[in-house]
Order: structure tokens, then C-alpha cells, then sequence
């Protein structure tokens, strides 16, 4: 009886174990492949599949369900490395998305931006009980801190690098943000663009201070490098967060924007409304406009560029014909 049973347990943990490799192994293949309703994280693309003189790191996607759509930009435009990295997901009962734009040299800006965003991405892809959501977002920013603070290069010295962080999450009529840095969201409503985030970088301090009395308008203007953050993702302790107070409502025909300052640098925010009003209802259309704006404006020297669109329920005109 006792070898019986013996046997059996022996068989149960074979069966277990194998069924945990099968897991990974299920799960490594997900990630390369972007994680499930997740769209990828990599951006490169074969050359031959350009045109010739086109950036051989440009992706445009998009995907609709259900719920509704998102479509999503990414591109290395001038620089040496690509140190921006995003993620969306598509779920019947939401749609999410998390944009990071890296920093403190080739290596470490990439790895910080990647290494944070895969830990939103857990949390857009996997989030069961969205009535938390807040809290969520609070702790996967507090373990991508951790994370990043403690990358290291192949020598085993801290990188210092560090990322910002926009992510965003609609859900039942409702929108919840959170931001670090200076990438940003914007709200797209009746033709008006608004900017839901802050920059936080040196001229909000400088500000701030201005307001206080504790310089004048005259000294902060003769600063230099306003736009150094002040606030970043992997600080082991991030200085400054925002996050929205209470779910957002969203109306018919809603577009969030999440961006890095490639695009807000390279195009006006007028620009980017109109772009928005005239090809809203095709969001790759507009994500692929806006992208390629951005890359003929700022030429050879255009930053790191990345962007990501959702909308929940059908397009204006889809619901118009229904």
C-alpha cells in the first residue's frame, strides 16, 4: 500500500513538473511574441520590408475588439539606439497601455524602459480585479523602480539608468492614468486636445518657486536645462508621481493619447488635434500620420518617437451607422 502511494506521489510531481515546462516554455513563446492580447514589445522590423530611405525601426499596429480599438507608433528616428518601449492590451473589459522613454546611455535607457513596461504590462495583461486597479498601478511602479535602480551592466556595475512612465487604463466609461517624467497623456474630446499630465522636469520646480516669491520671473528664465528631470522611474524612491484622483468619465468618441516627447517636440499640439479630428475614426491611419510627421519634422536629428492611441466603443462614425 505504501509503495502504491509511493508511486502515485512519485507520478503527480513528474506530471507537475512537466506541466510547469510546458508553462514556460508556453510563456517564453507569449513574450517573444508580445504577451497574448499584448502587442509587442519589439520594434525592429526586417529592412526589406521598407521602402528605401525608411527607418528601419518604424512599426505601426493596431487591433480592435469588442471593447474597442488602439493602435500604437514607435520609431528610432535620429538617435543610434531605440530607447523608448510601450505595450497595449485589448481585453473585452478594458483596454491599456504603458509608454516608457529610457534614459542614461545606449545600454541603460533601453533596458530601463523595457524592464518597466514589462512590469505594466503584467499588470494591463493579467488584472483580474479592476476595482484595485489603482492600487496596482502603485505597486507594479514601486517594483519597476526597485528594478531599474538595481540594473547592472556585464561587469556588475549599476547602470544609473533610469525612464519615464505614462500608463493608462479605460475601463467601464472611465479613465485612470498614472505619469512620471515627461511623456504625456493627452484626452482628445469634440476636437479639443488637453494634456492630463505634467512634465516633471526643472521648469515645474522653477515655477513653483516663482509662485513662491522665492525668485523672480527674470532669474528663472536665465536657468539652463529646464527640461532635466526632476522625477523619473528609477530613482529607488520616485520623487514625483501623478496619478488621476478618481476615474476620469469618457464620452462617445474619446481618443487618449499616450506619448513620448518625440512627438510633442516635433509637432505642435495643434498639429496633432488636427491630425486627430480628420483620421480619428482609422486609429492606425492616425497613429501611422502622426508618426511620419513627426520623423520629416525633426529629420535627422528627430528623437526617439512614440505614441499610442485608444478609444473605447466604435469609432463616431461606426456608431453613427449602427
Amino acid at each position: 500500500m505504501r509503495e502504491w502511494i509511493l508511486w502515485a506521489v512519485l507520478a503527480l510531481s513528474f506530471l507537475c513538473i512537466l506541466e510547469y515546462a510546458l508553462w514556460l516554455r508556453r510563456e517564453k513563446a507569449r513574450r517573444n511574441r508580445g504577451g497574448g492580447d499584448a502587442l509587442p514589445l519589439d520594434t525592429a522590423v526586417p529592412e526589406d520590408t521598407l521602402s528605401n530611405g525608411a527607418d528601419p525601426e518604424l512599426r505601426v499596429e493596431g487591433q480592435s475588439g469588442l471593447f474597442g480599438a488602439l493602435a500604437w507608433a514607435i520609431a528610432k528616428g535620429g538617435r543610434e539606439s531605440q530607447q523608448d518601449a510601450l505595450a497595449a492590451v485589448l481585453r473585452e473589459d478594458c483596454a491599456g497601455a504603458v509608454l516608457c522613454d529610457g534614459m542614461g546611455g545606449l545600454e541603460g535607457g533601453a533596458l530601463a524602459s523595457r524592464e518597466t513596461v514589462e512590469v505594466f504590462r503584467a499588470v494591463l495583461a493579467g488584472h483580474r480585479d479592476l476595482s484595485q486597479l489603482r492600487g496596482s498601478l502603485r505597486q507594479a511602479l514601486e517594483e519597476a523602480d526597485r528594478k531599474v535602480a538595481c540594473l547592472t551592466d556585464e561587469a556588475g556595475r549599476t547602470l544609473r539608468a533610469g525612464t519615464t512612465l505614462v500608463c493608462a487604463v479605460l475601463r467601464e466609461g472611465e479613465l485612470t492614468w498614472l505619469s512620471v517624467g515627461d511623456s504625456r497623456i493627452y484626452l482628445f474630446r469634440d476636437g479639443a486636445l488637453r494634456c492630463l499630465t505634467r512634465d516633471h522636469n526643472y521648469l515645474l520646480e522653477l515655477r513653483r518657486a516663482v509662485a513662491a516669491g522665492e525668485m523672480d520671473i527674470e532669474e528663472a528664465r536665465a536657468v539652463r536645462r529646464k527640461d532635466a528631470l526632476i522625477s523619473y522611474v528609477g530613482m529607488n524612491g520616485v520623487a514625483l508621481a501623478d496619478m488621476s484622483s478618481s476615474p476620469s468619465p469618457l464620452e462617445p468618441g474619446d481618443l487618449v493619447l499616450l506619448t513620448s516627447d518625440g512627438l510633442v517636440k516635433a509637432l505642435p499640439e495643434a498639429e496633432i488635434a488636427a491630425v486627430l479630428l480628420e483620421q480619428g475614426t482609422d486609429l492606425t491611419a492616425c497613429a501611422g500620420t502622426l508618426l511620419h510627421r513627426a520623423l520629416a519634422r525633426g529629420g535627422p536629428r528627430q528623437d526617439n518617437t512614440s505614441l499610442v492611441l485608444l478609444r473605447q466603443g466604435p469609432a463616431p462614425a461606426e456608431a453613427g451607422e449602427a
